[in-house]
């Protein structure tokens, strides 16, 4: 059976997946790179790909801002349940990653995407991606604006200069595609920076941007 078509659809994930996490502001250790073509990624996980005792297509170690170790994999499993989750769980334990993402290529069963989201996901620092959603970054859309997590002391800044309980603020579902694009997480306080010029019909970065925070929920 040739997978190239989806070989090729994990390999622009793959990229997405190098941006995101810069975004993020991890460190990826790879010597691959956004200018790294489909051959070369292919060259670089061929152990991977054609190896039936390897349980994904590839992987991507990544440094997080504090110093520990997360991972993303690429299961080679269709659907996501709870043992294939338990599997990469010992594999995280194993190799003491402090956080990791599956990028999954068909689905995950509805008690595996309950124990993901609701505790998993706290435990572990998990997160779960569907390789369909990878295939562009949605942050480069001309609409989508700037968004920026404040640390707690400009958080406590902005809520004291606007002088209104946080609840009050403006929400973003931490479930928005977003949100999971940059981890944010329930009671993060988001800069929103738009600048998108209605008049010119595009992106204007001369301009001084409209600004306006959101909370995350």
């Amino acid at each position: 059976m040739d997978n190239t078509r989806l070989y090729k659809q994990i390999f622009k994930s793959f990229k997405t997946v190098l941006q995101m996490l810069k975004d993020r502001g991890n460190l990826s250790k790879t010597t691959l790179s956004q200018d790294s073509t489909f051959d070369e990624w292919k060259e670089k996980f061929k152990g991977c790909i054609g190896n039936s005792k390897v349980a994904y297509n590839c992987k991507l170690v990544y440094i997080q801002p504090d110093g520990t170790k997360g991972c993303v994999y690429w299961p080679k499993d269709y659907k996501i349940g709870v043992e294939i989750v338990k599997y990469y769980i010992s594999l995280v334990t194993k190799n003491e990653y402090k956080a990791f993402i599956l990028v999954v290529t068909d689905s995950v069963t509805v008690q595996s995407r309950k124990d993901m989201d609701e505790n998993i996901k706290h435990v572990y620092n998990a997160e779960y991606f569907y390789l369909d959603r990878l295939q562009i970054n949605i942050t480069h859309h001309k609409y989508v604006p700037k968004h920026i997590k404040l640390s707690e002391e400009e958080k406590n800044k902005i809520v004291k200069a606007y002088n209104t309980p946080i609840e009050n603020f403006p929400c973003i579902l931490e479930s928005d595609p977003i949100s999971r694009y940059y981890n944010f997480r329930i009671g993060d306080l988001i800069k929103i920076e738009r600048y998108f010029d209605h008049y010119l019909g595009k992106l204007n970065y001369g301009k001084k941007p409209d600004i306006c925070y959101a909370l995350v929920v």
